[in-house]
């Protein structure tokens, strides 16, 4: 009997010393950590005793009791008591079969740690495995008293060990580069650079370095924190950008170019025909017809274009087939006329009469986008010339006006000097004392219309009463003749007595 209890402990220390198993003890307190005749110590761990669901290698076991250094778990933990107290504690790691150890009588130790403490502040390390134990692919790490396993223990953590884990990618290398230098045009004279970069893995742009040229001139050289820059340039010609990016891992550049184009100058002309010629012979009250084309000849499209052209005294616009006539004017509005492009238009027209040096017919054309400094001027004009046949000026009676009338045709009318056709004058006769009408020229001869000569008469004219034959006017004059003869009767008998 004696000979089997001896076997079976010597048994047991053998699996202690291996860890082949986690031994289990409910001693009270804990001698296990008894040293001498010392008083024991108590233990606290700083920080969380354990969590059996977090890997110590992961940022979540930060709050742990337990760190992990490289392959080394330590443990920091405060040891009071008497002033004179004692204790012996043991770090130890084993392998195991799952995260959270279990089943704890698979565990295999792996290293162990066991040192005697005072009071004080303390740490305590053991390392852990780093390669798997045939399927063994965890590790449990334990602080306890003694030189065994004693629950409850300290402080305790889990992990994955190394040779299990997917391999961890090799830490990338800060990348920065210059993809490209965009221009967008923001005017004929403006322009807006971007530099466009691409910057990972803990590379930064430092700053940004615009260099701008101009036949192999500097124009504007500027570094500064933003990645677009907004120029002006004026001075038509060729353009030259460069972009350097300056990096925390090194300068990168980009480069484009632009154009500053030549101002584009606006322009506009009108041409006039008459019977599709500058010139022609047109005989009075004939229709004909007068043409005009406008023309964009600028470089840039023009808007609210107007084109006018007033009539010359004997020439009368009859219609148009664009725009309106009034006043023997026409006005005619283009919306929109661009470079290059062309309107025409027609008017229908007749002399009215004869004149010497026969019509001269000018139309113009005002584009505000031409002159906006005066955006009302004409910017060009034309004319178009008629000629009239020779005529004879003679009287119509009919009308009392001068007219224009072939030769041949002359002697059916008065001579244009007739007094059927002159102007008439209304004046005063001083010796008839009315108002009468003469003819242009002939006023001096009297006094003015409004003469008191003339009013004088009138009124004398006003008082004289005119005879009267209505039925009561013959009934007064028989009375009256009655009266008069009764009278001279009365004047016969007195004189004869």
């Amino acid at each position: 009997m004696k000979k089997k209890f001896i076997a079976l402990l010597v048994m047991l220390l053998s699996i202690s010393v291996l860890g082949v198993v986690q031994l289990q003890s409910q001693a009270a307190g804990h001698p296990n950590g008894k040293v001498g005749n010392a008083p024991v110590c108590d233990v606290k761990a700083i920080g969380v005793r354990g969590d059996t669901s977090v890997d110590l290698a992961t940022p979540a076991a930060s709050a742990l009791a337990f760190k992990l250094n490289g392959n080394t778990a330590s443990v920091s933990f405060n040891v009071t008591g008497p002033k004179n107290c004692k204790v012996l504690l043991s770090a130890r790691s084993f392998w195991a079969a799952a995260q959270n150890g279990k089943p704890y009588n698979t565990q295999v130790l792996y290293s162990n740690t066991t040192k005697i403490f005072g009071r004080g502040t303390h740490s305590l390390a053991v390392n852990v495995p780093t390669t798997a134990r045939n399927t063994m692919c965890y590790y449990q790490v334990d602080l306890t008293y003694g030189k065994y396993v004693v629950t409850p223990t300290l402080a305790y953590a889990h992990g994955m060990v190394n040779s299990c884990k997917p391999p961890v990618p090799p830490t990338p290398q800060p990348v920065a580069k210059c993809d490209s230098l965009a221009v967008d045009k923001l005017s004929s004279t403006s322009f807006k650079l971007t530099a466009n970069t691409t910057v990972k893995d803990g590379a930064q742009v430092t700053s940004y370095r615009f260099v701008i040229k101009k036949s192999g001139q500097v124009v504007l050289d500027k570094t500064q924190n933003e990645n677009t820059l907004t120029t002006e340039q004026t001075v038509a010609g060729e353009y030259a950008a460069q972009v350097y990016v300056n990096t925390n891992v090194g300068t990168f550049e980009c480069a484009n170019s632009f154009t500053v184009d030549k101002e584009k100058v606006p322009g506009i002309d009108i041409e006039k025909y008459v019977n599709g010629m500058k010139q022609d012979s047109v005989a009075v009250d004939t229709p004909f017809s007068y043409t005009l084309k406008v023309k964009n000849t600028g470089e840039t499209d023009l808007s609210n274009v107007v084109v006018t052209d007033v009539a010359p005294d004997n020439i009368q616009f009859i219609s148009t087939n664009k725009g309106e006539i009034e006043n023997n004017s026409l006005q005619y509005t283009i919306a929109k006329l661009t470079v290059g492009q062309s309107d025409e238009i027609t008017i229908q027209a007749k002399a009215t009469r004869n004149k010497a040096n026969g019509a001269v017919n000018e139309a113009c054309v005002n584009a505000p986008e031409v002159n906006p400094s005066d955006p009302t001027k004409p910017d060009d004009c034309d004319t178009a010339v008629i000629e009239i046949p020779s005529g004879v000026n003679v009287c119509d009676p009919d009308t009392g006006k001068i007219i224009d009338v072939p030769k041949d045709q002359e002697d059916k009318y008065l001579p244009a000097d007739s007094d059927k056709c002159k102007d008439k004058v209304v004046v005063c006769d001083p010796e008839t004392g009315k108002v009468v009408t003469v003819i242009e020229g002939q006023e001096g001869k009297y006094l003015p219309a409004d003469n008191d000569k003339c009013k004088e008469k009138e009124k004398a004219v006003a008082t004289v009463e005119l005879p009267k034959t209505g039925p009561a006017e013959i009934a007064v004059q028989i009375v009256g003749a009655m009266s008069l003869a009764g009278a001279s009767s009365y004047y016969m008998a007195s004189r004869r007595s």
